[in-house]
């Protein structure tokens, strides 16, 4: 792939778009471009501070009277003659919806891409962050993937050997040897192009994803876990372990899920650091 190919579809690859074959042609391009590595984490930069200051402006907020109107219309609870004053009014202010869905999609607020806060390990891992967060869904609690899963054996043997012992390493952690964190399953699967090694958990009552993804980042040391994104009753936390991403998710609280991120990386970082 050339400079000029990944140009064209950086936006496809940050939004889960491309097949799974391109994706991997991106990240072995990203491995061995410093130039296009750059642009990608100005991309995401770029995203991540639009998505914050847009989140957080108090002159974009939503009036408190039109937020009022649109949950008594969606409830039932309101009539074609409400306080808006007939049918002209309530299509206007459909049309005010629309532009207010628009606008979360200039900014790449789409299907599969909830609102979410900076942090948490490189661009690059953070950028995928929201796609751990719909592998979790749809993956470990809906079951609704569009692609087949298939062994961590299988997928070490066609894309990336670190997957092999994915299983055996999380078993080795100190939440699962302590009784905290019990496996239910482990597989390699893809969430809108994007795909993972995926070790399903259960703690409690909450099912836990522990997703592993190449990236572009080549770092030996890895990073801290922290928190990369809140959104639908979702935690993610996230780390970087030398060219892999690593993705806690789960509906636990921020805290909990921060600390079992922290429990999971000295293994996973030793691991990967290796594989």
């Amino acid at each position: 792939m050339k400079c000029v190919e990944f140009r064209g579809m950086a936006e496809s690859y940050q939004a889960g778009e491309l097949p799974v074959d391109t994706n991997h042609e991106v990240i072995a391009h990203l491995d061995g471009c410093a130039a296009c590595r750059g642009e990608l984490e100005a991309r995401v930069a770029l995203r991540l501070t639009l998505r914050a200051a847009f989140e957080h402006s108090p002159t974009l907020a939503p009036d408190t009277r039109f937020v009022a109107d649109v949950r008594s219309l969606l409830t039932g609870r309101s009539t074609s003659q409400g306080r808006f004053g007939g049918r002209t009014s309530w299509l206007a202010m459909a049309a005010t919806l629309i532009l207010v869905v628009a606008a979360g999609w200039a900014l790449g607020w789409g299907p599969g891409r909830p609102l979410s806060r900076p942090g948490g390990g490189s661009a690059a891992v953070s950028a995928l962050a929201a796609h751990a967060a719909g592998d979790h869904r749809y993956c470990a609690l809906e079951h609704a993937l569009d692609e087949p899963v298939i062994s961590l054996e299988e997928a070490a043997r066609r894309y990336n050997p670190a997957y092999a012992s994915l299983r055996d390493v999380v078993a080795q952690s100190a939440p699962v040897r302590e009784g905290g964190l019990e496996i239910l399953g482990a597989h390699w699967c893809v969430f809108k192009g994007q795909a993972f090694g995926h070790v399903i958990a259960q703690r409690g009552d909450h099912v836990v994803s522990i997703l592993v993804a190449p990236t572009s980042q080549a770092s030996a040391a890895g990073s801290p876990p922290s928190t990369c994104q809140s959104a639908d009753g979702l935690q993610v936390a996230c780390f970087d372990a030398r060219g892999h991403g690593v993705f806690v998710v789960s509906d636990l609280a921020e805290g909990d899920v921060l600390q079992l991120a922290r429990s999971l990386a000295p293994v996973l970082q030793a691991y990967l650091a290796e594989a």
